[in-house]
């Protein structure tokens, strides 16, 4: 089962800006679009359609680095960890029994973001380039973990990879 490449996410980020670094607080949102993948044997007529979709909420303690702070002009380097809580529904529809479960987990993540930022007066326009570790390991409803085979997860929701940021800010 393969999942979508790109989806959106939504951040808000606060942020502490000094002379040489920013702190910030990133607080976002991503959805998991609706997976389906239909389970058929050969050894029986019945066929399983298994439904996974979901939300992702990342938490990151952000630190930046100020390479150029002149004038409007402005190139950060942005490192962070934090916690991505994700809660999936999986539904199993057809098949010996119909079911759904409620899957959530809390795993650790990782980012780098280097960016560009301009400033018009009190407004900031910010574009970076986000690349994140974030994988949601051990899902699981209490008792069930999804979809694992040998001790090892087979199904892992994540937000690893590189993406694109635009953002607009107002400094106070």
């Amino acid at each position: 089962v393969a999942g979508g490449g790109i989806h959106w996410q939504f951040f808000a980020e606060p942020r502490l800006n000094y002379d040489n670094f920013i702190l910030g607080l990133s607080v976002g949102y991503a959805g998991l679009p609706k997976t389906s993948a239909v389970v058929s044997s050969a050894a029986s007529s019945t066929q399983s359609t298994i439904n996974l979709n979901g939300q992702f909420f990342p938490v990151t303690f952000m630190f930046y680095y100020r390479l150029i702070a002149d004038g409007p002009l402005g190139i950060n380097l942005g490192f962070g960890a934090g916690v991505l809580y994700t809660a999936l529904r999986m539904a199993i529809v057809g098949g010996p029994a119909d079911n759904e479960q409620i899957l959530t987990s809390i795993n650790p993540m990782l980012v780098f973001k280097p960016e560009v930022t301009y400033q018009f007066g009190r407004i900031r326009m910010l574009l970076a380039v986000p690349f994140s570790w974030a994988e949601a390991r051990d899902v699981t409803d209490g008792e069930e973990t999804l979809i694992r085979i040998n001790s090892r997860n087979i199904v892992s929701p994540n937000l690893s990879g590189i993406g694109v940021m635009l953002a607009v800010g107002f400094s106070l």
